[in-house]
């Protein structure tokens, strides 16, 4: 078997951009085999249809961390009696991502716990890196070793409670030998991650109309403008007339003999707003 060895020793070369990759501020955690090509990575829309993919192929957004800490594993080396050293291993990249958000995000990052794949991280300057096996034509993130949601960090009274996550990135060549980065700071200010919402009946259903509530199961905040096609409705309410989006967060529908049925949101890819999943479907009992 042929070794294995780095032999194209590239030129050092001088440069006037000084632009290395700073703290860490967020990441996107993805599937194992999920790529994009630099091309369709410089368009957010490109970006926003992978947030929205069925669960299994979806990308995952990280809000904007409060904190970063460096956790990097330095260089094993090895001296001998006489005076020799040798490097055994160079050390792995593993880094800590602390979040100032609230008990219910934590609980969906905690959800992420020892799950497999790769992210690409998101520097304070708001450039994407990540590893390219082609030269930069195909990003993809960077191989998880280790992803690991920490528990909260109780703030004392002056300092703030915060959600940790530690991660450790499998091999350091694909940085170090691979790597890529790339400006990416309109699609961040652009990109909306996944929000899980929940509907619940507002009142009393009668055979003649109904009223729910669309909220953000994060803050409990309303949903709005969406449309009539947005909801999938079944059984007796399956003719309810899409007939108020109230500006609230809340939608009247009427209908004319109605019976018991039920309503959720239809898959996210289809919904005329981005981006949000139904955590639920509710069952309208008409009285």
């Amino acid at each position: 078997m042929a070794l294995d060895c780095i032999t194209d020793v590239q030129n050092i070369g001088a440069s006037a951009c000084k632009q290395f990759p700073q703290a860490i501020e967020s990441i996107i955690k993805t599937p194992l085999d999920f790529t994009i090509t630099a091309e369709d990575a410089a368009d957010v829309a490109n970006w926003q249809a992978a947030v929205v993919l069925p669960a299994a192929q979806r990308i995952h957004v990280f809000p904007l961390a409060y904190d970063f800490e460096n956790l990097s594993e330095e260089a094993t080396r090895a001296s001998s009696n006489l005076g020799k050293e040798v490097t055994i291993r160079l050390g792995q990249y593993r880094f800590r991502l602390l979040f100032r958000e609230n008990l219910e995000i934590h609980k969906a990052i905690y959800s992420h716990l020892g799950s497999a794949g790769r992210v690409f991280l998101i520097d304070v300057n708001k450039k994407l890196i990540g590893t390219s096996d082609d030269g930069g034509v195909t990003l993809k993130g960077f191989l998880l070793d280790s992803f690991t949601p920490e528990k909260i960090q109780f703030g004392d009274g002056s300092t703030p409670s915060l959600s940790p996550v530690y991660m450790a990135l499998t091999n350091n060549e694909e940085l170090d030998v691979n790597g890529q980065q790339m400006r990416f700071s309109t699609q961040l200010i652009a990109l909306k991650p996944l929000v899980d919402v929940t509907l619940a009946l507002v009142g009393t259903a009668t055979a003649t109309g109904f009223v729910i509530s669309v909220k953000s199961v994060y803050d409990n905040v309303g949903v709005l403008g969406l449309l009539t096609g947005d909801f999938i409705k079944a059984a007796g309410i399956s003719a309810a007339v899409f007939g108020t989006d109230n500006g609230d967060g809340t939608y009247t529908f009427t209908g004319a003999g109605m019976t018991t049925g039920t309503i959720t949101l239809d898959v996210a890819a289809s919904l005329g707003v981005s981006a949000y999943e139904a955590a639920n479907v509710l069952t309208v009992t008409i009285v």
